[in-house]
């Protein structure tokens, strides 16, 4: 695969991200409704699009050389290691504070599955079959 499509998949697979959690948070919240997933997809544009160019630039890159070179680019070696990268980024995200005590300081930490941790799971694995679609393009 030449320079410029790695450069061009890894523009593009990010852009995966907020698709999956306007789709995500379209089903799992407001079933049935498509205007729900095309009116939030603006807002998960500007609060995961970032948060999904870094892990491409961190955690993405580097795992698909490692890939390449350990076991070769197949589908099902991209798709797992983008559902463990989708989780591992889903871990670090998903923790908030949740509570607060009287002087402003926070109490606890409360851990997000529903609308972090699952769909950003399922964002790697959607960004992976994103960059092997742009891979195989002739």
């Amino acid at each position: 695969m030449n320079r410029w499509k790695h450069i061009l998949a890894f523009l593009v697979t990010p852009l995966g991200t907020p698709v999956t959690f306007a789709v995500w948070s379209g089903i799992v919240f407001e079933p049935g409704s498509f205007s729900a997933i095309t009116s939030s997809l603006q807002s998960y544009v500007i609060l995961t699009a970032p948060v999904a160019y870094i892990a491409a630039l961190l955690l993405g890159i580097p795992a698909v050389l490692i890939i390449s070179r350990k076991a070769g680019l197949t589908f099902p070696a991209l798709v797992i290691a983008g559902i463990l990268l989708g989780a591992i980024v889903g871990l670090l995200t998903g923790f908030h504070i949740s509570g607060y005590d009287s002087d402003g300081m926070f109490e606890f930490f409360a851990f997000d599955f529903y609308s972090i941790y699952a769909p950003a799971t399922i964002s790697g694995m959607v960004c992976a079959i994103i960059y092997w679609g742009i891979r195989r393009i002739n």
